[in-house]
């Protein structure tokens, strides 16, 4: 399609805008990729590659991120976000995977959610299977019952109300956490 162009993520001053275009596609199922606060995450674990983020590619148009892939720790694994009406670019998004985030022998590990079904089809076209399934810790009130009680002035919130950018920032203040090492 015209006016889409592909280019690589820029450590310094692509986050951002990555971050963004995560906040504004985000769902609960997370049929459009990961959640923003797991990519801030995997970019400040002290276990992940960054040396390798220029391998991680934007898909623009007119200059508005419309698909990104990404690894958590490092090569040899791929996340894919889009935004739903750029679904056609699931099959470069995986070429760019295979080609740029794959190990040293060649093997990538696809992290789809399930969610993301076209993401999903292209990858069992292509011959991959599923080895591992992670359970996502989302309730749904609608079906179940919850029966703990909260501390006086706490309560539960339609995950539609949810503000992911208040999320994000409570959620960090949780980690309060310091490395230490004797050297």
């Amino acid at each position: 399609m015209k006016n889409i162009v592909k280019r690589p993520y820029r450590e310094m001053c692509d986050f951002y805008k990555v971050y963004n275009f995560m906040i504004k596609n985000f769902t609960p199922d997370c049929k459009n990729g990961c959640y923003p606060p797991f990519f801030e995450y995997s970019l400040a674990t002290p276990w992940s590659d960054n040396s390798q983020n220029h391998r991680f590619a934007i898909w623009e148009k007119d200059d508005e991120i419309v698909a990104f892939c990404w690894y958590e720790s490092g090569i040899g694994e791929a996340f894919f976000n889009l935004t739903e009406e750029y679904n056609f670019l699931i099959p470069e998004m995986m070429d760019h995977t295979e080609q740029r985030l794959s190990d040293a022998k060649g093997k990538i590990k696809l992290k789809i959610y399930d969610g993301q079904k076209a993401v999903l089809q292209e990858a069992v076209d292509r011959g991959y299977q599923i080895s591992w399934r992670e359970e996502q810790g989302i309730i749904d009130f609608s079906e179940t019952k919850l029966d703990a009680p909260l501390p006086k002035g706490y309560l539960f919130e339609p995950v539609e109300k949810c503000d992911a950018e208040k999320l994000d920032e409570m959620t960090w203040r949780g980690f309060e956490l310091l490395y230490l090492e004797k050297f």
